[in-house]
């Protein structure tokens, strides 16, 4: 038994190898279509400094 089992811990990571095989505009798709609207977009204050900016997050 891991140590977040046994203090009765929620494993934040348990639902990632749940979604590793799929893309996040297929959840965020079926999130839509089952009526959860919105929440799976970025909100508007993350956004580059300046145009032409690119950035990204971990993979």
């Amino acid at each position: 038994m891991d140590s977040a089992a046994s203090t009765g811990a929620i494993d934040p990571f348990a639902l990632r190898k749940l979604y590793k095989y799929l893309r996040v505009v297929d959840v965020a798709d079926a999130l839509d279509g089952i009526g959860y609207f919105d929440i799976t977009l970025m909100a508007a204050e993350v956004r580059p400094l300046w145009n032409g900016m690119k950035f990204w997050g971990r993979r």
